[in-house]
């Protein structure tokens, strides 16, 4: 998932993933049920805020250019992904860590 950034693709599937990866489909679904309250999408949305959540603190790209290249189909999904994982909007988060790298 993280070597190819597979998580960039849109519409990753299960079965793409499976096929990506060179593995059997039940493979995959097993790994991902090991994730306790987690399916795929969200396992998928995961990795798509871990880039951003360092591309905010990293970089100088706007908020809007970073949660559009994300893979996530849309700015309010991005949206509801990162409060969901970070508890914060993405100018919180920025601003946050400005003010701990200030420290």
């Amino acid at each position: 998932m993280t070597a190819e950034r597979l998580y960039l693709y849109e519409q990753i599937s299960l079965r793409e993933l499976a096929r990506r990866n060179h593995l059997q489909d039940h493979c995959v679904f097993s790994a991902v049920n090991h994730v306790p309250d987690l399916n795929l999408s969200q396992v998928v949305n995961d990795f798509r805020v871990r880039e951003p959540c360092r591309l905010l603190t990293d970089s100088v790209e706007t908020v809007l250019e970073i949660s559009l290249a994300s893979g996530v189909d849309t700015k309010s999904n991005f949206n509801r992904e990162f409060m969901r994982m970070t508890g914060t909007s993405q100018s919180d988060w920025r601003r946050t860590q400005s003010d701990l790298d200030s420290r």
